[in-house]
């Protein structure tokens, strides 16, 4: 998000398949990382280093995904994502993305990757993610 506004959003299939949720987030957080590199580079260009030098939050619904961007010696059932997971640490400890941790009923990212019953929570969901009321999507 950039201004309180959503930038950049997208749903799609993963290129692997995960054995476990933890690594699918992680999969997923280390390709929103690799993005995330690339807008902070364009941002400082164009802002002539206003912008994009600040930590971006990267938020994960999966405790165990955060966890392990924070503590290398906890990534032993985990080795067949290390390079990526090892990506992450490295751009944490360099101060380009920060992981922390999101409640899962919070997460507007959900309206884009899960089925979300009630209309209502789904127009709150959006609401969220594109900084404004519910309204607006009825």
């Amino acid at each position: 998000m950039i201004a309180g506004a959503c930038f950049d959003s997208a749903s799609r299939r993963q290129h692997s398949t995960a054995v476990d949720t933890a690594a699918a987030e992680l999969f997923a957080a280390s390709s929103a990382a690799a993005l995330i590199c690339h807008l902070t580079g364009v941002l400082c260009f164009l802002s002539f280093g206003v912008l994009g030098t600040h930590a971006v939050r990267v938020w994960c619904d999966n405790a165990a995904a955060v966890m392990v961007t924070k503590d290398a010696t906890s990534i032993k059932r985990l080795a067949y994502i290390a390079r990526r997971i090892r990506f992450m640490q490295e751009l944490q400890v360099r101060g380009v993305i920060s992981i922390l941790d999101v409640d899962g009923k919070a997460n507007p990212a959900d309206a884009l990757t899960k089925h979300v019953g009630p209309k209502a929570l789904f127009q709150t969901y959006m609401a969220n993610m594109y900084n404004t009321t519910s309204t607006v999507f009825k």
